[in-house]
Formats: C-alpha cells, structure tokens, sequence
C-alpha cells in the first residue's frame, strides 16, 4: 500500500492543477466503489444493515481525513503538512487505551523513532526548527486530518474480519465519493460548474485510473484483509513509510537530488519498523496481543462471519 502511495504522489499533484481536489477524490473514490461493488456483488448483498453502517462509518473518517487534509494544504507549508498528517502513528495508540487496546510497552520506540523521521524528513533543507511552533488554522485542520485517519485505521482495525473484506471496502469507498460529492457540489460547483468539471475528469483519466484501481480499491482492499491479523499501531507504523517511498520515487523518477536530511528521516522511520518487528519476532506476537489482534480475542472473532452464507 506505501509503495503504491508513495509512487501516486507526483500523479495527484498533477492532476490537481486540471480539477478541483474534491470533484477528483468524488470520481477517484467512485471509480474504485464501483469496480469493487461490480466484482463483488454477492458479497455486497449479503453485508447486512450492520456491516453496511461499519463500512459508512469507516468511510466517514477517510472522507474527513481527506477533507481536512484538503482544507489545510492550503494555508500550510507541505513540509508542515507531511509531519502533521503523520502524526497519526502517535494518535493510533494513545487513542487505543480508551478502546481498551493498550499497545505494548516495547512498541513505544519503534512509534518514536518513526515520529522522529517524519519530522526529519518533511522538513526541507534550509526551514528552521521554530516552524514548528508557530500555529495556525490551517494546523488545526492537518491535525485534524491526523485525527481522522487514526479513527480510520482503528475502526478498520476493529471492524476486520467481521464481514467480507470486499463488501466492507466497497461500502467504505462509495460513501468517501457520495460525501466528496456533496462537498464538490458546496465548495466547488459555483467556480467550476459541472460541464467544466467532467471536462478536468476526462483529461486526468488515467491518473484516476491509477489512483482509482490501485491506490484506493487494491490498497484499501488490502488494508481490511491484512488489518484482521496485525494491530492498528503497527499499520499505523508501517503507513508511515508511504513518505518514504515517495522521495525515493522523486529521487528515481523526477531527478530529485538526494539530501542528508530527508535520507536521514528515512533511515530514522525504517528504524522504527525494524524496532518493532523485532519485538513481534521475540515476542511470538504479544505485541498485536496487548492491542486485540493476533490473540485469542481475536481468533474468536474470525468465525464470526461464514464466507459462504455471509452471516455473522
């Protein structure tokens, strides 16, 4: 999934410069909801009014982690931007306690070491430290989006395993495009009326292609079938490679010069995933035990859900 996000980065700006942010998550979201939903339609019919609430609310905290998200990029430096948003690897857990999913004590460095590298790594070459401290709403909107997608990792964390990971992505992906739709509709329909805005879509097809299919509707299918089995802090941990990749595909692809500090951030977040699946390795997995998944708790929620008859 990181590998994925990370190569997209440089696709989306583009096509961000031909169509509105919210008119394109609205098609990119629509066209991965739809592929899955047409693949699988059984599994659809059989989710239940609760799966399909599981899969709405899951999509609500995407669509508000891409909205705030939107909204902040505005007023904020990308360098701010990038550490803000990854600060959701150190929300992950503080937010599991109260959902009674206290990660293992030995995580916590591996969680501060990838911290760490984020900082190093969105800072640019030359920006002072004190930029971190000066705060704006703009800020307040990337923690937000921090937030939201915490709630997200968790809930899919939660909800993994309980359904058919196809029906429950699939619900999660229409209702990010149903609410990027009504937001396109609110912000952005009055500047770009709609015949202009199919215009934009049809000349960015194939970065909605690349981000549709493999970015939303294989990396989020993905992210539900891998998150029945691993803890919501370490996804969180290994989501935060997703920079990662993507300076190493600038370095690759746009000829980007190679600087210490950025490299050095990467080596600092790849500390902190070799940290940690050293502890899972000699713990036996205790680590995803201490946070309900790889346990017994979570062994007994697999057979909640027949695939076959798709009841729970």
């Amino acid at each position: 999934m990181t590998v994925i996000w990370g190569a997209t980065f440089v696709v989306i700006k583009a096509a961000l410069a031909t169509v509105g942010p919210f008119a394109f998550l609205a098609a990119r979201f629509l066209l991965a909801g739809a592929l899955l939903a047409v693949l699988f339609p059984g599994a659809l019919r059989r989710l239940g009014a609760r799966g399909w609430a599981r899969g709405a609310l899951v999509g609500l905290f995407l669509f508000a982690g891409y909205a705030a998200q939107t909204i902040g990029l505005q007023g904020a430096s990308p360098a701010k931007a990038g550490f803000l948003t990854g600060l959701s690897v150190v929300l992950v857990p503080l937010l599991s306690v109260p959902a009674g999913r206290r990660p293992a004590a030995a995580t916590w460095p591996g969680v501060a070491a990838a911290t760490a590298g984020l900082l190093v790594l969105t800072l640019p070459p030359g920006a002072g430290w004190d930029e971190l401290g000066r705060f704006s709403a703009a800020d307040l909107w990337l923690l937000g989006c921090a937030l939201a997608f915490a709630l997200q990792i968790l809930a899919v964390g939660r909800f993994a395993g309980t359904a058919s990971a196809e029906a429950l992505t699939a619900v999660q992906l229409l209702t990010v495009a149903l609410l990027s739709l009504l937001a396109w509709a609110f912000l952005e329909a009055p500047a770009q009326p709609l015949a202009r805005t199919l215009e934009g879509v049809v000349r960015v097809a194939p970065a909605l292609a690349m981000t549709g299919l493999l970015a939303s509707a294989l990396a989020y299918w993905v992210q539900n079938r891998a998150q029945a089995f691993t803890s919501p802090t370490h996804a969180a941990l290994l989501f935060t490679l997703e920079p990662v990749w993507s300076y190493a595909f600038a370095v690759l692809l746009a000829g980007e010069r190679v600087a210490s500090r950025p490299a050095g951030g990467g080596l600092l977040i790849l500390a902190g995933m070799l940290w940690t699946e050293w502890v899972r390795s000699r713990t036996g997995g205790a680590a995803d035990a201490a946070a309900g998944t790889g346990s017994p708790e979570a062994a007994r929620r697999k057979p909640a859900w027949n695939p076959d008859t798709g009841a729970e």
